[in-house]
């Protein structure tokens, strides 16, 4: 019954949140930067419930977020009309056709097929770093990132393991903060 009672509660939830979001762009508390604590909690949300994903369900997110992602892109270029620049359209028909190129080498067998399978495994391995870089650094949840702390905690994985950690971290803690270096105790 409680889990009826949970799911039932969770739309209500999600759009309680996203009016308070609007309220938060309408009415900033920082008016240099207005969507600031939008980002912020956006972020923070869409991090929590990325936690409570299994793998699967995390790599189809990823996936679907690049597609959606893209889409977007591609309905803005629409309309500016730069999707129909020759030189946007030469660039759209490169990418499917290298792509097309690569998909067909990595199901030819042989010696390429044996390289995408190590690709396969090796992007496997990052997918998990990444998926779990919060928890490997132990990333706050409060919004303090002390950012040497951190660099050096990833540092610590060794090899292989330490360079995406501390790129991922970096990434994804500094882009809902653009231009607030001083949060992440660098200054």
């Amino acid at each position: 019954m409680e889990l009826i009672k949970s799911m039932i509660r969770l739309p209500w939830a999600m759009s309680a949140f996203g009016a308070q979001q609007i309220m938060n762009f309408v009415k900033p508390e920082d008016r240099s930067n207005p969507a600031r604590r939008t980002e912020a909690s956006i972020y923070s949300v869409s991090r929590a419930t990325q936690g409570q994903f299994d793998d699967l369900v995390w790599a189809a997110y990823t996936f679907g977020d690049e597609v959606q992602r893209d889409m977007v892109d591609l309905m803005v270029d629409m309309l500016t009309l730069k999707a129909f620049k020759p030189r946007n359209v030469a660039r759209m028909t490169q990418d499917i056709a290298q792509q097309t190129a690569e998909a067909t080498r990595v199901f030819v067998p042989g010696k390429s097929s044996r390289l995408a399978i190590q690709q396969l495994k090796n992007n496997y391995e990052v997918f998990n770093l990444v998926k779990n870089v919060h928890n490997i650094l132990n990333i706050p949840r409060d919004g303090e990132y002390p950012l040497k702390r951190m660099i050096d905690k990833a540092y610590t994985l060794g090899g292989y393991a330490d360079l995406w950690p501390s790129k991922v971290w970096v990434t994804i803690t500094l882009t809902p903060f653009r231009g607030k270096a001083s949060r992440f105790g660098m200054f």
